[in-house]
């Protein structure tokens, strides 16, 4: 009887240590990291998940302008990689982002959500450089200004193709009423 019961602690002992075993590799399979920053009065939110060797992430960067809360979240949606930088600012910058990103601007005056949409490339206005946006990243896409004349809000972004030169800049602006505009910035019809 007394060999019986040690075979048996022994064995719940040995099915112990494979469960913990087991639990702490599904945990490297899937960590997750909440980094916050603050720079200049901005707040920057990176939220990585960690699968396997895929990282997922979300970037949040919360403006103030008054009674104005301006919140802009880039996250990647698809799993292929593309090795190129992703600057917020000069001392943030997220690596190995991915091809296809979804932007997601959130308004809110006095505690209350008064905008909240989200966009992707597609969504982008035809122009010069529609046939390259298929190709393209999202680079840097962030709340600029406020227009007092008006009281649009004015985000800008990069498209930028890897392992290439080619880099346009447009802008997103959101009016008062809710009512938002894409337009590309033509640094050579300026010129």
């Amino acid at each position: 009887m007394i060999k019986i019961l040690n075979l048996l602690t022994a064995s719940f002992l040995i099915l112990s240590i494979f469960a913990c075993s087991s639990k702490n590799d599904n945990e490297k399979l899937e960590e997750k990291v909440v980094n916050v920053q603050t720079l200049n009065k901005d707040t920057f939110k990176i939220d990585t998940l960690k699968r396997n060797e895929q990282i997922v992430y979300n970037v949040t960067r919360d403006t103030l302008i008054g009674n104005l809360k301006i919140s802009v979240t880039n996250k990647n949606i698809y799993e292929k990689y593309i090795y190129q930088d992703f600057y917020l600012a000069d001392s943030i910058v997220v690596r190995n982002y991915y091809p296809e990103m979804e932007s997601t601007i959130k308004i809110e005056r006095d505690n209350a959500v008064i905008f909240n949409q989200s966009f992707l490339k597609k969504d982008f206005p035809k122009g010069n450089f529609y046939e390259f946006i298929n190709k393209a990243t999202i680079k840097d896409f962030r709340f600029e200004s406020l227009n007092e004349e008006n009281n649009d809000l004015i985000f800008v972004g990069i498209l930028s193709i890897p392992n290439t030169d080619f880099e346009n800049d447009f802008h997103l602006t959101i009016s008062e009423n809710g009512k938002s505009k894409f337009e590309w910035i033509d640094y050579e019809s300026e010129d």
